[in-house]
């Protein structure tokens, strides 16, 4: 599938799929196409699987423009003062 003028893409990666070195590398190698703006890369709960936001912080500092996260994060399944540490590593 080719966009059109204008469109963009955006690409899921699962932790419980991809494991974060790859995550990483795969943000620097499609931070060079231009159609692509956003990777997500999706909580899939506390149990079998990377944590979606320190994946999400590694993929930004390899990324000069892509934009770069969880997507949703369920909230309830987090302690609030754990949960507020991890969002401050996206801060920068």
């Amino acid at each position: 599938m080719t966009p059109t003028h204008g469109e963009e893409i955006a690409v899921a990666l699962r932790s419980t799929v991809v494991a974060p070195r790859t995550a990483v590398e795969l943000a620097k190698k499609l931070d060079g196409i231009r159609s692509l703006s956003h990777i997500f890369i999706p909580e899939v709960g506390q149990k079998g699987g990377f944590q979606s936001l320190e994946i999400s912080s590694a993929c930004l500092a390899v990324s000069k423009r892509l934009h770069i996260g969880s997507g949703v994060i369920r909230i309830l399944e987090h302690d609030p003062d754990v949960l507020a540490a991890r969002l401050l590593t996206l801060q920068a």
